[in-house]
Order: C-alpha cells, then structure tokens, then sequence
C-alpha cells in the first residue's frame, strides 16, 4: 500500500480575509470538510502581558474563558451546551497572544459558535470557579517543575531579553490572582484591535456573511490597554544551568541552543535542520551512541512570537562516564548540519520534511497547521508552495540560512541534568566547546 508521502497527493487552500469595521481580521480557509473549524486568536495577550507580581494571569485567564458565561453560567452547564451540538472548544496561552479554538460539526453549528463566541466576549469569571480551577491549574504547574523543558525555557527567555521569573514564583503566586484581576485582563487585552478569527470549512456566502454579523455584535473593547513588551537581545555564549533530578537510575541531560530566526525560507530550513540533526551521519551519532548505552534524540521549535526564534534540543539518557562524548556527539551533529557539503544527505532529510508534512497536512490537524501559516507570514501557504521552498534548498542556500539563524547574535545554550553531571568539569567543557564553535561561525 502506497504511504502519503509516495501518492504526489497535497492539499492546496485558498483563502479570503476580511478587515472588519469593528477593527477586527477574519479569514475564511476554504477547505472541504464536514466539519467548520474556528480559531479567535489575541495578540499581546498572553504570558509576557500578565502583571509581573501575577505572571499566571494569563493562563488563569485560558482556564477561565469557558468556565461559564452570561448564558451559561456554569462550567458544566457551557460544556453541555457544546456537546448537545457534539461540538468542543479548548483554549491555549502562549508567550505572546492566547487562542480560543471551537470544532464544530456543520449541523448544529449555529448554536455551538453562539455558545463558543458568547464566553469569549462576556465570561462569567465567578468565585467559586475560579477557587476550583486555581487548583487545576496549581497542578499543572507543579508537574512542569519535573519537565526539563519547563525548567530550561526562562533561561533561554532570559537571552533573548525578557525577565521570566521561575516556575515556583508562579506558582507561589497563584493565590494573589483574583477574578477582578482576570476581568481587567480582559478588559486590557481582548480587543478588536488585536483579535484575529480563522475559519475552515466549505461555507456558502451566507454562511460567511453571518460569521461576519456575529463577530461585528461582540462588545469588545475598541483598542487593547497593554504595556509594550520590547525585548533586548543579549550576546550568547554562557552556559545556563538547570539541576533536573531525574527519577530514572541514568542521568538526563539535555543541550538546548536558542537561535535567531527570520524569513519564510529561514524557517523551512531550520525544519529540514531538525530532520538532518537527528541522523547526521545516519550511522555515527545514532549507532555510536547506542554503543555507549545512550539514547539519543533531537528536535526543533518554532517560536513565531515577539522575536522569531529556534531552538533545537540535543537530548540523552546517559551516564556520567559518557556524558563527555554525548556532548562531542551533539557537536558533530551541529557542524554535520552548518558545515553541511554532501548533496545525498540534504536530500534525504528534504524528503524526510516533505513527507512529514505532506501527512501533517492530510491529518486532522488540517486546521492549526493552517492557522500556524497565518500566524507566521499573514497568509495561507499551500503545501506546494512549502514543497517548492525545501525543494529549491541547495547547499549554498542551505548553508547560508543556517549560519544567519546561528550568528543572529542570540544564540545560548543551556545544559540539564542531575548535580554531578553539572559539576563534572569534561561534561560542561565539552558543552562550553559546542558554544565555541557556534560563537566562531
């Protein structure tokens, strides 16, 4: 049977965008789909918006926004009113905006989005909820502090030029956060000005235009209220430390490099990097590691926030003893990839990409991938625009991406694990050795 990948099949969007009188921009993807798929997204609302004292503002917000509306005025009384329409709305907080997300089928749809676009415009934001949920979200925090990710993240914020605090702040000052705090959080941040709609589906005109009427009767205010939020780079090259206490009996250690990123082509390169890292040489990292009892892994992410940024994780569960040659492991792997000259081995990884996203793109996840794309560049890509850009990567271009991303003058990195990894002197040479090199570039 033929994989995805080896059909030549993709899956093109058009797309219209409309600039609302209310200040507001509403795109229509038009996509065959039995189900309507809706997206409100608000700029400058997010993590790096909350109040310094009270930085889980945000995400207590997230928690909130559908725990009960003028309508429906409790937690369970909106999530029956979703299901009676087998309908489900989830919301997302990030550094730089939130996102409220609504999946709809077509019959029923009326009601569901008036439920959906009914808390998001006036949520209850009540006491007792609120009491309740404080201790979700308490949880969810306290699991972070045994997520390596978690913990490495403020220390690569702080290069880039912001001033996170660390997650047990956060959670120590859960208790200060009040509803009237998270109503004028509303207030400042949920604004025509900032908000951004994303609509999939196959609709008729009439469809459209009553999406149109909907969005035009909230009562948001006009313009956001929000402190400006201008982070200042700094020059990399020091290593950040993070003691994780792994439960397992070998050590986790992880190197976390965070680059500059920038253009389309940049990004789709730093894509096809992540697929190079994790099987450069395709013997020598991965066999060589497995000789040593180490498991290895890599991968990238994209931050499209306030600065376009990258990283990648070097990762391995592995001794003491060989922690050293984990990380020349990790070195060779970078070099392998910004100092790449072999045409074969761009090749595969280019295939490898295109593959991955040619599933991506046929799966459910048809909607945020092309939510993501609007995010990103403000218009909708097609998977064969995206196919063209990998597909034109040589290795000059390859290269030359590569290198802005690395010498974009905020390149760090920060190395985890158990105390006596962090204090065996050939471990973090080794580590300080890789920052050398990409400080040389």
């Amino acid at each position: 049977m033929a994989q995805p990948w080896q059909s030549g099949c993709t899956m093109s969007f058009s797309h219209e965008i409309e600039n609302l009188p209310n200040g507001s921009e509403l795109c229509f993807v038009n996509v065959d789909s039995s189900r309507i798929q809706m997206q409100v997204e608000f700029a400058s609302a997010g993590g790096l918006y909350s109040p310094e004292a009270t930085p889980e503002t945000a995400h207590a917000m997230e928690h909130m926004i559908f725990a009960g509306s003028r309508e429906y005025p409790s937690a369970r009384d909106f999530r029956d009113a979703l299901r009676g329409n087998a309908a489900y709305a989830n919301a997302y907080t990030f550094d730089d905006r939130m996102e409220y997300h609504l999946i709809t089928p077509r019959n029923g749809a009326d009601k569901a989005i008036d439920t959906y676009l009914g808390a998001i415009d006036a949520p209850l934001l009540a006491q007792a909820q609120f009491d309740t949920e404080r201790e979700v979200i308490r949880e969810e925090l306290t699991g972070y502090l045994s997520n390596p990710n978690w913990l490495v993240w403020p220390h690569v914020e702080t290069v880039l030029g912001f001033n996170p605090k660390p997650m047990q702040y956060h959670i120590d000052t859960l208790n200060n956060i009040t509803p009237d705090d998270l109503r004028q959080h509303h207030r400042n941040t949920h604004a025509f000005d900032t908000m951004r709609t994303i609509v999939t589906g196959n609709l008729s005109d009439h469809e459209k235009a009553r999406f149109i009427e909907r969005l035009q009767g909230l009562s948001l205010s006009p313009v956001a209220n929000v402190l400006q939020v201008v982070p200042t780079p700094t020059a990399g090259g020091d290593i950040g430390k993070v003691v994780f206490d792994s439960a397992s009996n070998v050590n986790y250690l992880m190197g976390k490099f965070g680059v500059a990123g920038g253009s389309e082509t940049d990004r789709i390169a730093h894509n096809v990097a992540s697929k190079l890292l994790y099987s450069y040489p395709n013997s020598t990292i991965m066999d060589g590691g497995r000789e040593q009892g180490m498991i290895y892994g890599a991968n990238g992410g994209w931050n499209a926030g306030i600065l376009n940024t990258y990283d990648f994780n070097m990762t391995g569960k592995v001794s003491v003893a060989n922690a050293p040659r984990f990380m020349r492991l990790v070195r060779t792997a970078l070099q392998g990839a910004l100092e790449l000259t072999d045409v074969d081995t761009l090749e595969r990884a280019k295939t490898y990409t295109i593959a991955s996203q040619e599933m991506y793109s046929q799966s459910n996840h048809i909607h945020s991938g092309v939510a993501a794309q609007l995010r990103q560049y403000g218009r909708v890509r097609t998977d064969e625009e995206t196919q063209a850009i990998i597909e034109s990567l040589d290795i000059p271009t390859f290269q030359a991406t590569m290198r802005r991303g690395f010498v974009g003058g905020i390149t760090t990195g920060t190395i985890v694990g158990k105390a006596e990894m962090l204090e065996n002197d050939a471990v973090v040479g080794e580590f300080q050795e890789t920052l050398n090199y990409l400080g040389k570039l």
